[in-house]
C-alpha cells in the first residue's frame, strides 16, 4: 500500500463514524478487487477548498456502463476475478454514496481505465487502473477546537 498525502490538516462536517466506515468500504474494496500482490494506492489532497481523498488498484476494473449502477444497493459487478471469490452484499459503495452525499456534502466518482502497469504474475488479461474519488468540502480549523 501506498500512501500519498498533498495536504497537511483538513476539517469536514459530518458524523465521525460515517467518514470512518466511507474510508474502510473503500479501502476493502480497493483491496478486495486488486490483483494479489500488486498496487493499491490512497492519495489525500487539498484544492478549492476540497478534501480529496482516493483510493486506487491495479485489478479486475469495471466494466464500461457499470460505473453508476456500482453504486445502487445490492448490485455486483459483473466482473469478477476468477480465481478468488468475493464476499459482499453490494450495499458498500451504496452506503458511501448517500453518506457522501447527504451526511458530507461532497461527491464520490469512480474511473478505470486500461493500465499500461504491468502485473507479474498476470498474463492472460488486462490490467486495469481503478480509482474511487471522494470529494468533501473544507472548513477553516479554529485554533480553539483542535
Amino acid at each position: 500500500v501506498k500512501m500519498i498525502y498533498e495536504c497537511d490538516t483538513a476539517r469536514v462536517r459530518g458524523n465521525r463514524n460515517s467518514l470512518k466506515l466511507i474510508f474502510l468500504n473503500l479501502f476493502d474494496n480497493a483491496h478486495k478487487f486488486a490483483y494479489a500482490d500488486t498496487y493499491l494506492e490512497i492519495s489525500a489532497s487539498q484544492r478549492l477548498g476540497r478534501c480529496v481523498v482516493s483510493f486506487s488498484n491495479l485489478g479486475i476494473g469495471i466494466a464500461s456502463g457499470e460505473e453508476d449502477r456500482i453504486f445502487n444497493p445490492f448490485y455486483k459487478s459483473r466482473y469478477q476475478d476468477p480465481s478468488r471469490r468475493i464476499e459482499g452484499l453490494g450495499l458498500g459503495l451504496s452506503f458511501c454514496r448517500w453518506a457522501t452525499n447527504e451526511v458530507f456534502h461532497g461527491s464520490i466518482d469512480i474511473s478505470s481505465r486500461k493500465a499500461r502497469i504491468p502485473h507479474p504474475r498476470r498474463f492472460d488479461g488486462d490490467n486495469y487502473l481503478t480509482t474511487v474519488s471522494v470529494s468533501l468540502p473544507t472548513y477553516p480549523l479554529d485554533p480553539n477546537h483542535a
